[in-house]
């Protein structure tokens, strides 16, 4: 309900900014004279019961203190108001609908017996001007089978132009195919696959639907989500902007720990189950060693699993921060927002930003609360609040029933169906080792000892939450001289039905600055003074973490949640753009009596003949704290880069080396890593590169040492020429540690090849990837829906009316793999060879798919030779899929019939859960096309298919035959009759 308020005060406000932004809204003083009753208004017609009068006494009432005149804006005062000056605002009629339209004229009178009358070209009163424009499509699919027909539909309107004066609009609406019900359908704009509208004018924007949002130009407050809400901007240079978003996600953040040999998946979600976030599109940044990755190159993400696979090696020693933002299954959430900008003097501006989020309590989304699940979120403040999860029901109605052994132990067992059964009990997950019972199928549970399982049999009582930020920064930009100050206030509460723990709801951080840059010169230095002060609790709703920028610290990294005050200062010189030394200090004091000073010194200078470009990076950090639970020591970090370019020579390489040295030595941790480089040729046409990657590590704890070793070797070929083309990249990893006395190995490969022979009469496209994940095995079953709002029927058989659909549990544990996929297409066209009209009519192309996913097989050069042919019987295996396609396309006579012969074979071996499978399928077929015969185009199609599948035991034998006759009336008007017929036995 509070939601609905906002959203109709954002309406209002919008409406009523639209008016104000129009020229038709007017606002005008009228000087009254004694003993005058009538006064005209500046313009006219008026729209009727529009205008507003208002007097020293108040607002005047029509037809007890004035009458008017709309169409010629005349008021009327009926008693004169005891003041000298009323003020009036109305609004006027648009121009458009203020101008006759007629369809006849009337002609004067003549004495003339012969009258040239010409007939009046009829007005229409829809007549557009063309300043507004609509376009779309609408498609009907009609179905026709033995058991019926259905009626399929699909929809895509744009709207566009200009709607009154300086007011434009943008609309769009789609929808993908969806069934058309005879009764009707009554869809709310929610369904539909993509709404948006927005109108426009030159000091104002509105849009709602569909949107994403991006705030800059802050420290700590710079935010960025896609969303459905409403959007309403204000200004120019001086502008406001109000949004709401109905949803919008919570914000999460992530540290994931590296394994060696694993490009992924690692799962996002901070409750650690596997599979069950639904992280929000395009919401997530992530930071390797306070560098942020593209999606795409760097890594990719699957939004609906929350996980993320690494594109390139990755290592343990990487610190991976991300930061993400996905939605709440427990509560419905609300976002508002608001972000106003305004230059007060030249140089001189001001930015005020306000962010809130919370959980609409009064309606969770996964089950009701009982008055006892309520009194226990109100104990529970800002702890975990748990409550019972078995309910007592009628014998015979449960799913559960109370089992008690021999020595009087009791627990839940699954019994659907049972006479016995009189429990209905909720699960929760709490991770490996820390619970009794596991998850046998999706919804199921059963006991497998305490301790040994990841469920137990209460209900974790989710707090609703609401957080705040309120953000105001004043900065002064004159010339060579930068000031400012930038403050936000935080408010967070973890449970909105509790007053307990309330006391560090509050927080906030204030940072100040001072920077000088001189301009102009050879020699320009920069200087800054810079100043924080972070309150404890403090919670942003930003991807702002000062250990992104700081991660350099290592071990003596503060958390973001700690109070703490900083003070830094800066300087750097600027020598012609060609050297940069740099150097800053650091003085931070904490909570928990931490000390830290933190010396940074840094060289960056561009390549010059024989002088190598490089940079380079030193950080120490000296800490010192009264607390236990925080080291004390020293840390070093040392980062260079260098290369030397010459013609189709560069060489180069980076060094690291990270330390920390306990206070009382009893804690030692070092870090090496090196990586020199080699590359030859140019890019333009052929690049090698070669580069070895050298890690060590030593951790001391105790008078304990433990250390590891890895070596890398890259390789990368890359060939552009007007024919070949290629994109190669190879990675060979050995790791060891002294705990174990094996050395692991494992390679990773990405293949892009695209090549033409004999004058492109032979065109082969190849792509070949070898990827290190972690297999999590799955459990699948079936589970009913609801009549026509599945996927599958019972038995699992893909139906477009199916009631049934498959539900996944995935396992906490997963093992490494080795995943191969290949795939290589060759186009055939033998004209380029023999220009031969009959030849011209001819083309070809074969296509071929592989799959190969293994346990613990990390090689690639002994998987590659037996990808199309695996040991079916091999334990390992975890998937294998194998494609063969191949078309040909005969043009019989030109420009009217042509035909395609095709032939399809595919195998697929599924282990991936509880019951293995494998399916096969083999399809031959036949198509002609007979085009452009008057209005009509006619298709017919032959096909012959067999297939096979383990999981029903079923070998099929089908015969099909299907065409389609299409009459075109018009542009936009098509009429196409299909016919199917088929035989089916096996």
């Amino acid at each position: 309900m509070q939601s609905k308020y906002l959203l109709l005060l954002l309406t209002l406000f919008s409406g009523i900014s639209l008016l104000s932004a129009s020229p038709l809204l007017k606002e005008e003083n009228i000087a009254l004279t004694a003993g005058v009753y009538e006064y005209k208004l500046a313009a006219a017609p008026i729209i009727a019961q529009s205008e507003l009068i208002q007097s020293t006494e108040g607002v005047l009432s029509k037809g007890i203190d004035y009458q008017i005149d709309y169409r010629r804006g005349i008021i009327s005062f009926l008693s004169l108001p005891q003041t000298s000056v009323v003020l009036v605002s109305y609004i006027l009629v648009p121009p458009s609908l203020s101008k006759p339209k007629q369809s006849y004229q009337i002609q004067a009178l003549s004495d003339s017996l012969i009258q040239n009358i010409r007939p009046t070209q009829k007005s229409d009163l829809f007549q557009g001007d063309g300043k507004l424009l609509i376009n779309g499509s609408k498609t009907f699919a009609v179905s026709f089978g033995d058991e019926g027909f259905d009626v399929l539909q699909s929809l895509y309107v744009k709207l566009s132009g200009e709607i009154m004066e300086g007011v434009s609009i943008l609309a769009q609406l789609s929808d993908s195919e969806s069934k058309l019900t005879p009764e009707g359908d009554s869809k709310e704009l929610s369904s539909l696959d993509q709404v948006f509208i927005k109108l426009k004018a030159p000091r104002w924007a509105l849009a709602m639907g569909d949107l994403d949002i991006k705030h800059e130009g802050t420290r700590y407050m710079d935010y960025y989500t896609r969303f459905e809400g409403i959007d309403l901007q204000l200004g120019r240079k001086n502008w406001g902007q109000v949004t709401y978003l109905a949803g919008g996600g919570e914000s999460g953040r992530c540290e994931i720990h590296i394994i060696d040999g694993k490009q992924g998946p690692y799962y996002l979600n901070p409750g650690g189950e596997p599979g069950s976030l639904l992280v929000v599109a395009g919401s997530e940044t992530v930071y390797i060693n306070g560098v942020r990755q593209e999606r795409g190159s760097d890594y990719y993400i699957d939004y609906a699993e929350g996980s993320l696979m690494f594109n390139r090696m990755v290592y343990s020693t990487d610190k991976v921060s991300v930061w993400f933002k996905y939605t709440g299954e427990y509560y419905p959430r609300h976002t508002f927002m608001y972000n106003l900008q305004a230059e007060v003097l030249p140089g001189f501006s001001l930015l005020h930003r306000y962010f809130t989020s919370f959980d609409s309590k009064d309606n969770p989304l996964v089950f009701d609360f009982t008055p006892e699940d309520l009194q226990a979120l109100q104990n529970a403040g800002d702890s975990d609040a748990w409550s019972d999860g078995a309910s007592l029901v009628e014998p015979g109605q449960g799913l559960y029933r109370l089992v008690v052994d021999e020595t009087g132990f009791s627990y839940y067992e699954y019994a659907l169906g049972d006479s016995l059964a009189d429990y209905m009990v909720i699960f929760s997950y709490v991770g490996p080792g820390n619970g009794d019972y596991e998850q046998f199928s999706p919804g199921k549970y059963r006991f497998v000892g305490i301790g040994l399982g990841e469920w137990i049999p209460q209900k974790k009582l989710v707090a609703p939450k609401k957080t705040g930020n309120l953000a105001l920064r004043a900065q002064y930009q004159q010339a060579q001289f930068d000031v400012g100050v930038e403050g936000v206030f935080s408010g967070h509460d973890q449970n909105t039905l509790s007053r307990l723990d309330n006391d560090d709801n509050l927080g906030g951080i204030l940072y100040g600055w001072l920077r000088f840059q001189s301009a102009g010169k050879k020699i320009q230095p920069a200087l800054s003074l810079e100043a924080e002060k972070r309150w404890a609790k403090t919670v942003l709703m930003s991807d702002f973490s000062s250990q992104v920028v700081n991660y350099d610290q290592g071990n003596l990294l503060l958390a973001d949640s700690l109070a703490m005050e900083n003070v830094g200062f800066n300087l750097a010189v600027d020598f012609d753009q060609y050297a940069r030394p740099s150097l800053s200090m650091n003085y931070v004091r904490a909570e928990r009596g931490i000390r830290q000073y933190v010396w940074r010194m840094g060289w960056q200078n561009k390549a010059l003949k024989y002088l190598p470009a490089s940079r380079i990076n030193s950080t120490i950090t000296s800490s010192s704290s009264e607390s236990d639970s925080f080291n004390s020591g020293t840390s070093m970090s040392n980062a260079a880069e260098t290369n030397w370019a010459r013609k189709w020579l560069k060489i180069g390489g980076s060094a690291n080396q990270q330390g920390f040295k306990s206070s009382d030595n009893a804690t030692r941790d070092n870090f090496l890593r090196l990586n020199p480089f080699l590359e030859l040729g140019d890019a333009q046409k052929a690049k090698t590169h070669l580069a070895f990657i050298l890690d060590k590590s030593e951790h001391t704890q105790a008078a304990q040492t433990a250390d590891t070793e890895s070596q890398t070797y890259v390789f990368k070929q890359q060939i552009n020429t007007l024919n070949h083309n290629l994109q190669l990249e190879y990675n060979h990893r050995e790791y060891s540690a002294s705990s174990d006395s094996t050395r692991s190995r494992y390679d990773l490969i990405n293949h892009r090849s695209s090549n033409s022979f004999l004058n492109r009469a032979l065109v082969l496209i190849a792509n070949y990837q070898l990827n290190q994940t972690e297999f999590y095995p799955r459990i699948r079953e079936l589970q009913y829906i609801g009549h026509g709002l599945g996927t599958v029927d019972s038995t699992g058989v893909i139906t477009p009316n199916g009631d049934w659909d498959w539900a996944y549990v995935t396992s906490s544990q997963g093992s490494l793999s080795s995943e191969n996929n290949l795939q290589a297409s060759l186009y055939i066209k033998p004209a380029n060879i023999l220009s031969h009209k009959l030849l011209s009519r001819i083309n070809s192309d074969i296509s071929i798919w592989g799959t190969l996913q293994r346990m613990g097989d990390k090689s690639a050069l002994p998987r590659l030779p037996i990808m199309l042919n695996p040991d079916q019987n091999d334990d390992k295996l975890i998937q294998h899929n194998q494609n063969y396609q191949q078309n040909i396309w005969i043009e019989l006579l030109p420009g009217k019939m042509s035909s395609q012969l095709s032939w399809e074979t595919m195998q697929n071996t599924d282990n991936r859960y509880q019951d293995k499978a494998f399916n096969s399928r083999d399809t031959k077929g036949m198509k002609i096309d007979l085009n452009r015969v008057g209005n009509y185009n006619f298709s017919l199609q032959l096909q012959h298919k067999k297939e096979e599948d383990s999981r029903y035991g079923s070998k099929l034998k089908n015969n099909n035959i299907n065409g389609f006759v299409m009459r075109n009336f018009g542009k936009h008007s098509i009429v196409r009759l299909d016919a199917f017929a088929f035989d089916e036995n096996g």
